[in-house]
């Protein structure tokens, strides 16, 4: 997040301020990258969905 939000990522830098508004766990890598991709094919109202959920670590 403080690389984002400092401007330094060419590809979020104009995109700033960047908060965190979704966290989820996952057992290992090969899981969470999985879940990664599945996420950047998503929409915004997803999105919107996915952070009242009860899977977001940041609502607990």
């Amino acid at each position: 997040m403080e690389e984002h939000n400092s401007g330094l990522s060419k590809y979020t830098s104009t995109k700033l301020p960047w908060v965190l508004r979704y966290v989820e766990a996952h057992d290992d890598k090969t899981t969470a990258l999985k879940r990664e991709l599945m996420f950047k094919k998503q929409k915004r109202k997803y999105f919107e969905w996915l952070f009242d959920q009860p899977s977001n670590i940041l609502k607990k």
